[in-house]
């Protein structure tokens, strides 16, 4: 078999990605990824596919696809969708219809996260902590070619680029009103939203210190959706480093996986209780780092 034969033969291949288990166990969402050989380009659409017979359907027909994830009673689905611009925020049926769209962000929307009482969606996206209010496309790119000064070393990121007022953080969606709110905000990076099981308040790391660029922490926090006001309280992990987190279905701790003490070491699956109190490492006796990934990590929540 030829070079060229080998190369011809990856564009040919249907790559499943992004599962997502239904909230009953019964179905499975995943992004099918498909090679478009003449456009030099990916194609992604969201399948559903039965956990007992394995009869896949195709719920989207976009170019661009991805992030599906299930409403708390499994009967409708947001995702991302990239069409004409950066990607925004869409819902549909879960069994198939016609999708509707949630966010007409200037920068795009994250990855969906449904709040267990289903009437809101989290997610993290980019914000210009530069831009003036109301700015326009075209005073965009114009600061986008400006000279780039800075007193950062993070002022870049792998696959990201040049970040310049770039910055990550969270916003909730409420799905009554259509009105999205930013809710974090500063010269730092928020991490990926968590629910609580009440629907009240969001877990997440952040680096927010003036020196996180050369002293990495990335503490764990909790912001209190209930206050407009509230502002995230740090709640663990000062000087460790918090990466995906989920709630205890009494809501009193967080398990995370991350380290206590920098960034250095074995990631563990830390139990942190928020009435006070150390961090357990669960996975203690593992000699390698703790992956965080699966559809069910880091155990299926009971009700």
């Amino acid at each position: 078999m030829t070079t060229r034969q080998c190369i011809d033969d990856l564009t040919s291949f249907a790559v499943p990605e992004q599962p997502a288990l239904s909230p009953d166990g019964g179905s499975i969402l995943y992004v099918l990824r498909t090679a478009d050989a003449a456009g030099d380009r990916n194609l992604r659409s969201i399948w559903r596919v039965d956990a007992r017979d394995g009869e896949a359907v195709q719920l989207t027909r976009g170019k661009a696809d991805a992030a599906p994830a299930w409403s708390p009673d499994g009967a409708r689905v947001a995702f991302l969708r990239g069409q004409d611009g950066p990607a925004q925020l869409w819902v549909l049926p879960a069994a198939g219809g016609e999708a509707e769209q949630l966010t007409t962000l200037p920068l795009g929307a994250g990855a969906p996260v449904w709040s267990p009482d289903g009437t809101k969606i989290a997610f993290a996206a980019a914000v210009d902590i530069t831009a003036d209010a109301g700015e326009d496309d075209a005073a965009r790119t114009r600061r986008g070619k400006a000279p780039i000064v800075t007193e950062r070393v993070d002022y870049q990121a792998d696959g990201a680029g040049l970040l310049r007022g770039m910055r990550k953080h969270l916003h909730v969606l409420d799905l009554a009103t259509g009105q999205v709110r930013q809710v974090t905000e500063g010269d730092w990076h928020a991490g990926d939203p968590s629910w609580s099981p009440d629907s009240t308040r969001l877990a997440f790391g952040a680096g927010t210190a003036a020196d996180a660029d050369l002293n990495i922490r990335v503490p764990l926090h909790v912001l209190d959706l209930t206050d407009p006001a509230a502002r995230p309280a740090q709640v663990g992990l000062a000087e460790g480093v918090a990466g995906p987190a989920i709630w205890t279905a009494d809501g009193e701790a967080l398990l995370v996986v991350g380290t206590v003490a920098g960034p250095t070491g074995h990631a563990g699956l830390l139990r942190l209780p928020l009435s006070g109190g150390e961090p357990v490492n669960l996975a203690a006796s593992l000699d390698r780092n703790v992956m965080a990934g699966g559809p069910g990590y880091p155990g299926r929540r009971r009700a």
